[in-house]
């Protein structure tokens, strides 16, 4: 499914706001699979989508067990725990608990958040 309609996502003052608001980020891949390979998960089974209307258009043509779909706001917080230290030489990612915990705090909960 492409609409080839625009969709603009701007970072600023730590937070992420997406134009058209209604913009979605399909997830493919169940989070116990992102870090078999962090590549493929990044590049291939995150789908931007302009709203609601066209992720069920996908899902209609391409049926998943196991799916998700985040709002730029809610995809942005996913990264935070993830992301934020990356860059300093003591990083270490956080523990599988860690990770639970903050995406039941996100209200991320069921089957596709399992680690």
């Amino acid at each position: 499914h492409h609409c080839a309609e625009s969709i603009s996502i701007t970072l600023a003052n730590g937070r992420a706001t997406a134009s058209p608001r209604e913009t979605r980020v399909y997830l493919s891949l169940p989070a116990a699979q992102w870090w078999d390979d962090i590549l493929n998960t990044c590049s291939n089974h995150m789908v931007f989508f302009r709203g609601t209307s066209h992720i069920d258009d996908w899902r209609s043509e391409n049926p998943a067990s196991l799916d998700a779909a985040l709002t730029i706001e809610q995809t942005h917080a996913l990264s935070v725990p993830l992301y934020r230290d990356r860059l300093k030489l003591e990083y270490v990612r956080p523990s599988k608990d860690e990770l639970v915990a903050h995406f039941a705090a996100l209200g991320l909960k069921g089957p596709f958040w399992d680690l």
